[in-house]
């Protein structure tokens, strides 16, 4: 009779399956075929602007500048740098096929950094950043001995192809796909303006990315905001933990997905989701592969056909020489387009293009510093209810019943000064009914007040009128009903925020 394995044996073996384990591909190749074309999307988009953002004819925005050292890395000339960009783009192209994969991809990791570096204000980003470190796995990984040209080649050729790969690489692949929402939740959790869905919602009523609605249609909604807030924080502090098998991988991916197509109709977002969606299929195993192949030959039928190696005898041009020398045909091309596209006029008769100097009248409007912003614009919303959760009004009323709470949220846009806020309750004939006042100090972004609806208030309709240091700033109305549930409720006036 055996002895049973040590627990800690039983545990290195696991770890050594869960890293080392030789199976086929298939997720890492998917994500290989997949990224380098979400990659394209954002590189294609510059192709026009390479001699302004990464060469010394332009203005470029080295990080290296940041943390003063100027020349860290040489910036390349613009020739130079048409080139290298042009480079790039091949190699994001060949990397998807599957051509001297391992590489392709190395080649277009490190220029797809480079040029990162190279241009701080827009090209570095954080997908830029996740989809470098992801192509930098996968030229370490064996994503090119399936659904390549590298296998195709190796098959027509006769040649011998292993087409088990370590699970290694898209082990690391996941690890950073649950680290980088771990450190989004750890940043969350330091950022008191996420709880409170002020951070959402400016963020939901901005078109600093794309146009997004449905995040204008939100904005309106502070309670979903909240609670959409807190379930993002948990996903992301549980998904490294309980994303590997079963439920727990579905749930997690699954509302990751959820999670990011929210971004694209919320924020604007489309480059980052994608680049997310793609990585997501490294949790594709091998079993689901099975599981869909199969049902893919019961729909459409099997498809078995392999291409016929060639004679030993036939001469082969080699693929590395083959590669190269695309390589240096397409660099040549980026050089000449550079060229020809002439952006500074360097070649018109008259001369490169000059700036034209601003007029003095504009540059004093410019540079006056002597405006102050208006008391209206430092509101940002009025609101009236009777429900606060968080420090944040989450339901918007315009009747209230008489022995109510009616709750006031004056929301402020940063940055400001210390105000003084006033609140005055003010009854349809104009008489001032109630008073209140307090002090928001620089680093709070809202004021409350509350009064009670009482008695001692007539019913009829009413306005909540909001001074600040005197001035007026904006004013709600709402209407006051009986107390007794079974009167009926005549329409209220719909809340405005109206400027004096």
């Amino acid at each position: 009779m055996s002895t049973p394995a040590p627990h800690s044996e039983r545990l290195g073996t696991r770890i050594h399956q869960f890293f080392f384990r030789e199976q086929r591909p298939v997720g890492l190749a998917l994500v290989r075929i997949l990224l380098p074309l979400v990659v394209l999307i954002p590189t294609l988009h510059r192709v026009f602007r390479v001699r302004e953002f990464y060469s010394t004819d332009g203005s470029p925005t080295p990080i290296w500048n940041s943390y003063g050292q100027p020349d860290y890395l040489p910036i390349p000339n613009a020739p130079l740098a048409a080139g290298l960009y042009a480079v790039l783009i091949a190699t994001l192209v060949t990397s998807s096929l599957g051509w001297r994969t391992r590489m392709s991809l190395f080649v277009a990791a490190v220029l797809n950094a480079y040029f990162g570096m190279l241009d701080t204000i827009s090209t570095m980003t954080k997908y830029t950043v996740v989809a470098t470190h992801v192509l930098m796995l996968l030229s370490l990984s064996g994503c090119g001995r399936i659904w390549s040209l590298d296998r195709w080649l190796a098959v027509r050729r006769g040649l011998p192809w292993n087409e088990l790969a370590s699970d290694w690489p898209r082990r690391l692949i996941q690890i950073l796909v649950g680290v980088v929402y771990l450190g989004a939740a750890i940043t969350k959790m330091h950022t008191p303006a996420f709880f409170t869905g002020d951070q959402l919602r400016f963020w939901l009523l901005t078109n600093i990315n794309s146009a997004n609605p449905l995040g204008e249609i939100l904005a309106l909604y502070p309670g979903m905001i909240l609670v959409t807030a807190y379930i993002t924080i948990v996903w992301e502090i549980l998904f490294l933990f309980v994303c590997w098998r079963g439920v727990g991988r579905a749930g997690m991916l699954a509302l990751g997905v959820g999670f990011h197509v929210m971004t694209m109709l919320t924020l604007g977002l489309f480059v980052f989701p994608f680049i997310y969606f793609v990585i997501y299929l490294s949790w594709y195993e091998v079993d689901d592969h099975e599981r869909w192949s199969a049902r893919w030959q019961r729909w459409w039928g099997e498809n078995n056909s392999i291409p016929q190696p060639v004679s030993e005898s036939a001469w082969r041009f080699p693929s590395l020489l083959a590669w190269s020398a695309c390589l240096g045909i397409v660099a040549g091309i980026g050089v000449l387009v550079d060229r020809m596209s002439d952006p500074f006029g360097e070649r018109r008769p008259e001369g490169r293009f000059a700036l034209t100097p601003l007029s003095d009248e504009r540059s004093a409007e410019l540079f006056r510093n002597d405006e102050r912003i208006a008391v209206v614009d430092k509101v940002f919303s009025l609101d009236i209810g009777s429900v606060l959760f968080n420090d944040n009004l989450v339901d918007r009323k315009t009747q209230f019943r008489r022995g109510e709470k009616a709750r006031v949220q004056c929301s402020l846009l940063p940055p400001h000064e210390d105000l003084y806020l006033e609140v005055h309750l003010v009854s349809d004939e104009g008489q001032i009914m109630r008073r209140l006042w307090q002090v928001v100090a620089r680093e709070n972004l809202r004021g409350h007040f509350w009064f009670l609806l009482d008695e001692s208030l007539p019913l009829g309709d009413y306005s909540i009128v909001v001074k600040i240091n005197g001035s007026p700033a904006g004013t709600r109305s709402f209407q006051l009903l009986p107390g007794d549930d079974s009167a009926e409720s005549s329409s209220a006036p719909v809340a405005t925020v109206v400027n004096p």
